[in-house]
């Protein structure tokens, strides 16, 4: 790929490429500084992120019975989660 707006449009049908979906969302600004943290520390683009976010949530609720498990850090006292 040569990095011109054309390869941004390529179509669907092509074998590399998978198609995306654009959204827009409104964040709060306290939301907007979490995405910003975590893109930063984990060197991820903010798009990357929120992929990773959506796909992990959407992991843990499938996971959690009644929307809410426990983590025991090695060693330590469980801690429950509740998903809202």
């Amino acid at each position: 790929m040569s990095g011109t707006p054309d390869d941004e449009a390529a179509p669907a049908t092509d074998p590399e490429r998978v198609p995306l979906v654009k959204v827009t969302v409104n964040l709060t600004p306290a939301a907007n500084e979490a995405l910003a943290r975590l893109a930063t520390t984990q060197r991820m683009t903010k798009t990357d992120t929120l992929n990773r976010a959506v796909l992990v949530s959407a992991m843990l609720l499938d996971l959690a019975p009644g929307h809410r498990f426990s983590i025991t850090p090695h060693g330590g006292t469980p801690i429950e989660v509740y998903l809202v």
